[in-house]
């Protein structure tokens, strides 16, 4: 796993290179900059050294800030548990269900678990919430939806899979 993870990071990285989507310097404008400012504060939250390290699960591995997780098995006519996977995957980044407005004016985020410090909310200011919701929200025009397999676009298959792409509109 730790090998097929390695793989995956290099290649990641590599491309996000070639994308010109690794800054040198630093943020460049406001959204990355509001991103970089998110992992920051993530980062100072849960420091590394108080956190236990990760369970050594046989099909997970986690290498420098990646994580692979390969522990759930699905039979290939399991239609309900595909389905429950795949609304996993598709919800939200943020539950509204633990927001709540503090009796200061501030507004609290339960967390799920205590972290190891104890701390079980996390208060915000407006702006700042706004500040960590913004490093969530998908850039305009992005496409979200993500082909595998047969249908990936690099796939040698997909020209015999799916229908050809229109002329007027961009590959992409």
């Amino acid at each position: 796993m730790e090998r097929l993870l390695r793989g995956v990071r290099h290649r990641v990285l590599r491309l996000l290179e070639k994308r010109g989507a690794l800054p040198a310097q630093g943020p460049e404008d406001a959204l990355q900059a509001y991103q970089a400012h998110s992992l920051q504060q993530r980062l100072r939250w849960t420091e590394v050294d108080v956190r236990p390290p990760p369970s050594k699960q046989p099909r997970c591995a986690f290498l420098e800030g990646f994580s692979l997780h390969a522990n759930t098995h699905l039979h290939a006519n399991d239609r309900q548990g595909l389905e429950r996977l795949c609304r996993y995957g598709a919800r939200g980044a943020l539950a509204l269900e633990r927001l709540s407005r503090a009796e200061d004016g501030r507004i609290a985020y339960r967390m799920k678990r205590p972290l190891p410090d104890g701390t079980t909310h996390l208060l915000f200011t407006g702006l700042e919430l706004l500040r960590r919701v913004a490093s969530l929200v998908p850039p305009p025009r992005a496409n979200l939806t993500r082909f595998h397999g047969v249908f990936a676009p690099g796939a040698k298959l997909r020209p015999f899979t799916a229908p050809p792409s229109r002329g007027g509109e961009s590959g992409e």
